[in-house]
């Protein structure tokens, strides 16, 4: 029998540790060993009654993410560790498909799950990738029951909200790196996992809803949201000579997917309405890779990544594109931020439009107007 535990960081909000400690116990097996780690200088917070069958830590002091997580493997007694947010809402078995994929193969370092959003039930995690400036989420945006997210991915990196893999693995990349303390720590893990050799995978019958970014109440964001700069700097300075633009893989499954669905133009305008620097790049991948040729780029950038807000495409583009006949790809941060233009379905001939974002997702602009995707 291979022992496993459990490892939840936990820093304030006693109801919802309470809910979602209530969850665990009803899906995860008796036989793991489940360790809350609460840190906080407020000792009221973590004044909490959890089941006997969860071991409670508690530091008087607020340790931030990485050292909480390592302290609590370090506390940990299982061969095989995963690590769980407090904000993890299930209701169902996302532990065994981690667990059977990561013994599937001793090759695999670490398995994480497919997360939704749980204000609109589309992906928000399912795994990381990377261009030359940002961190991607591969299929962040789609329907949680869309095709292309049935199936199982190696990735560059994966989320740390759920996150599976051996301890012998844990502790030989050192764990989760401090000089990282807010975020960007689960990124550099899997990065180091891939230095050794084994790869990272997500796993798409591992489904849970993860509050996190797609609340306003986060309690992280809303205390240490200070340190978001510095852990995002020093991931880069550490990681940059070993990233690359992995996220065209994400790409080349999209158009793998619509190609059969759509006829392919030859010529078609690229309209930038997204928030990177590197629209170009974009540009020149699915113009080798759809195949199709670019007669054009026309770039309206957009001072925000929408992930929230709409973008009108009528506010943004002058109104000759309305009677241009060729057809457009608009480059945007996330698909869904261009749902609401249906009066620019109106104003223009969109049949052949196409859309790709920045996590590589490539749909008809007709599909994401009428709620098809």
């Amino acid at each position: 029998m291979i022992t496993q535990s459990i490892v939840m960081p936990y820093h304030r909000n006693k109801q919802m540790l309470l809910y979602t400690t209530s969850l665990l116990s009803k899906i995860i097996p008796k036989d793991v060993e489940i360790i809350v780690v609460g840190n906080n200088t407020n000792l009221d917070e973590l004044d909490v009654d959890l089941p006997a069958r969860f071991t409670y830590i508690k530091y008087g002091e607020s340790l931030l993410y990485s050292e909480t997580v390592n302290r609590g493997v370090n506390a940990s007694h299982g061969e095989i560790i995963t690590l769980c947010d407090q904000d993890i809402f299930s209701y169902q078995d996302w532990y065994s498909p981690l667990l059977k994929k990561l013994l599937s193969d001793e090759s695999i370092g670490s398995v994480s799950s497919k997360l939704i959003n749980p204000i609109n039930n589309r992906v928000i995690d399912f795994g990381i990738e990377y261009s030359q400036y940002r961190i991607l989420h591969p299929f962040r945006g789609q329907k949680q029951t869309h095709p292309l997210v049935q199936r199982d991915y190696p990735v560059t990196s994966t989320t740390s909200a759920t996150l599976m893999m051996r301890k012998k693995t844990y502790d030989k990349v050192g764990g989760m790196d401090l000089d990282m303390p807010y975020c960007c720590s689960d990124c550099d893990i899997g990065i180091k996992i891939g230095k050794l050799g084994l790869s990272n995978w997500v796993i798409a019958d591992s489904v849970a809803y993860h509050k996190g970014s797609s609340s306003n109440q986060n309690g992280k964001a809303s205390s240490f949201s200070y340190l978001r700069n510095d852990s995002t700097c020093m991931f880069w300075a550490k990681n940059y000579n070993y990233i690359h633009n992995s996220i065209s893989a994400t790409i080349h499954f999209s158009i793998e997917y619509i190609k059969p669905q759509i006829n392919i133009e030859p010529l078609y305008y690229f309209i930038n309405l997204s928030s990177l620097r590197e629209y170009e790049w974009y540009a020149d991948y699915i113009r080798h890779d759809l195949p199709c040729d670019i007669c054009d780029i026309h770039t309206y950038p957009q001072n925000l990544a929408h992930y929230s807000f709409a973008i009108q495409i009528y506010d943004v583009l002058p109104y000759t594109f309305m009677n241009v006949k060729m057809p457009i790809i608009y480059f945007v941060d996330y698909f869904p931020s261009l749902t609401d233009n249906k009066i620019w379905a109106h104003m223009r001939n969109i049949d052949k439009d196409l859309v790709l974002d920045s996590h590589g997702n490539l749909v008809t602009l007709k599909d994401i107007i009428s709620g098809q995707v």
